[in-house]
């Protein structure tokens, strides 16, 4: 896919189309941009979550598993 880049200011501006933006999952304003291996990758901004907040995810979307699996 080629895209246009458009003048805005003294900034160039690269606009995404719907289906890039649902391919890649975003919602809001955010994207993250990585420098990486020579090019220019966009994905959805990686949320940081603690430890305790990712047990409580993972004890919540398994708990019936988890019981069947301690008897």
């Amino acid at each position: 896919m080629i895209r246009k880049l458009k003048t805005v200011g003294n900034s160039q501006m690269l606009t995404l189309s719907k289906d890039v933006r649902d391919h890649l999952g975003l919602e809001g304003d955010d994207v993250e941009i990585v420098f990486q291996e020579g090019g220019v990758f966009l994905r959805k901004p990686q949320v940081e979550v603690t430890f305790e907040e990712a047990v409580a995810h993972t004890l919540q979307r398994y708990r019936t598993a988890l019981t069947n699996l301690a008897k």
